[in-house]
């Protein structure tokens, strides 16, 4: 049996980055990764290194809100002009879902959380309120699966620990950042939403 903390999250305006190498425009990913609210998480709220096998967590977005574009990029540190423009997108007006995994660790986290994550944080984004559904976790029985289309990312390596049932049926493969230390980390082969898999009905999509 799985137990999850169940949390409704709200944000202002939310950034989240995908990983690109060249171009002019940064998209948003409009779901709430493993790596991201994991690493905030443990930062923010449980006071321990990302890189810490402590606390795990996923979510999604629900659909509502709207995109905002603007300019920026590095700057010329004497003109303090930037050198390539670059287009970023971020969410305005975000509600999620956010599932914690109940253990040791996380059993006595308040109802209400606040902290920031994603990118952009020092030009005020990725503040976020997290209210918890529920006085107490949820309890999922993994035999209990649900074919669907995955509503988040997660590292292949922490399928079971969310009670999906690998291998996915129709994956969707990425890379999700995994820190090693305060300075370094890996790149692991993650399902991104849209895989069809086996799993608790909270993490997907039946449609």
């Amino acid at each position: 049996m799985i137990r999850f903390w169940e949390y409704e999250l709200t944000s202002d305006l939310l950034c989240i980055g995908e990983r690109i190498k060249k171009g002019l425009v940064r998209p948003c990913v409009k779901t709430i990764p493993y790596s991201t609210i994991t690493g905030a998480l443990r930062q923010e709220v449980l006071g321990v290194p990302s890189w810490q096998q402590v606390g795990h967590a996923v979510g999604f977005l629900e659909e509502g809100y709207s995109e905002v574009t603007f300019v920026g990029g590095p700057q010329d540190a004497a003109t303090g002009v930037s050198k390539l423009p670059l287009t970023v997108f971020a969410l305005a007006n975000v509600r999620g879902k956010v599932f914690i995994v109940y253990d040791e660790h996380t059993k006595d986290l308040d109802p209400k959380l606040q902290f920031s994550m994603g990118a952009l944080k020092s030009k005020g984004f990725g503040r976020v309120c997290l209210r918890r559904v529920g006085e107490r976790p949820i309890e999922v029985d993994p035999d209990g699966c649900v074919l669907g289309r995955l509503r988040t990312r997660i590292p292949e390596s922490l399928l079971l620990t969310f009670g999906i049932t690998p291998p996915a049926i129709k994956p969707v493969y990425g890379y999700l950042f995994k820190p090693t230390s305060d300075t370094g980390g890996v790149w692991v082969r993650s399902l991104f939403q849209g895989s069809i898999v086996r799993a608790p009905a909270l993490l997907v999509d039946g449609r």
